[in-house]
C-alpha cells in the first residue's frame, strides 16, 4: 500500500489547490469536526485521506480536524509513519 505524505514545512497549502478552505480537505475533515471523540481507526482514515496526493504539516492537519497538533503526532501521526502508513516530508 503505498504511503501518504506528511509535510514538516509550514508552506505546504500554500497553493490555490491546497488551501485550508479547499472544500475537499473540509469535507474529508467533516466527520473530525462533527464528533470530539472518534474510533482511532476513524481519525487514521481521515489523515490518510487528508494526506493523499498532499503535503500537509501537523498544525495544518490539526487545524483541519479541530484538534492538537501535538496530540495528533503523538497518538496518530508518529505511529501512522513508523507502520509506513504515512512519510514525514
Amino acid at each position: 500500500m503505498p504511503s501518504h505524505s506528511l509535510s514538516g514545512k509550514a508552506d505546504s497549502l500554500r497553493k490555490p489547490d491546497h488551501s485550508l478552505h479547499n472544500d475537499e480537505l473540509l469535507a474529508i475533515a467533516a466527520p473530525a469536526l462533527r464528533q470530539q471523540r472518534l474510533p482511532p481507526n476513524e481519525m487514521e482514515k481521515i489523515l490518510l485521506e487528508l494526506c493523499r496526493g498532499r503535503w500537509l504539516t501537523r498544525n495544518e492537519i490539526a487545524a483541519l480536524v479541530h484538534r492538537n497538533p501535538e496530540s495528533l503526532r503523538q497518538r496518530y501521526i508518529n505511529p501512522m509513519v513508523e507502520h509506513g502508513l504515512l512519510r514525514l516530508r
